[in-house]
């Protein structure tokens, strides 16, 4: 009896072949089924917010441009260096006396946002307005500002 099945050692070896490769292949097709949706929704993020990257490189937004103009700049993206630790706040390039106020990106894309304890992280923020405080000491009679930058993270760059 010849073909495939005749009990030769070279067919056996080739059978296992063929099966251990259509295995390999359905283990690939199944990875790729189950990883591909992820790539496409970060593909989909990224391509939305590259606009928003290019527009905040052109413009170059800093802190203290908010203060002087908080009309102009609301609604305007920026790439700041933040650091946000989650018990003290927000603060833009780790100074303590430029205070931020993070809103989350309302996305279902959007990573969370970091808690950085160390040095500012780069992030894509879109700056939502100003909000200034005036408190007066009572005993000195004097007045004192605070100003306060809030801010809606978009992704971390």
């Amino acid at each position: 009896m010849t073909g495939v099945f005749s009990g030769s050692a070279s067919n056996h070896k080739l059978i296992f072949k063929w099966l251990a490769g259509l295995a390999v292949t359905a283990l690939c097709g199944y990875a790729a089924w189950r990883v591909a949706p992820h790539f496409v929704v970060l593909h989909k993020y990224n391509r939305r917010i590259a606009p928003l990257v290019k527009e905040a490189r052109l413009l170059e937004i800093g802190y203290d441009h908010v203060l002087e103009f908080p009309y102009q700049t609301v609604g305007k993206p920026a790439i700041w260096c933040i650091k946000n630790n989650a018990g003290e706040g927000a603060f833009f390039e780790g100074r303590e006396d430029k205070k931020l106020k993070m809103l989350p990106y309302p996305s279902p894309e959007a990573v969370e946002m970091p808690k950085t304890y160390g040095a500012c992280e780069n992030m894509l923020v879109l700056i939502q307005g100003l909000s200034v405080s005036t408190n007066t000491l009572s005993s000195q009679f004097s007045v004192h500002k605070s100003s306060v930058v809030t801010v809606e993270f978009v992704a971390k760059i």
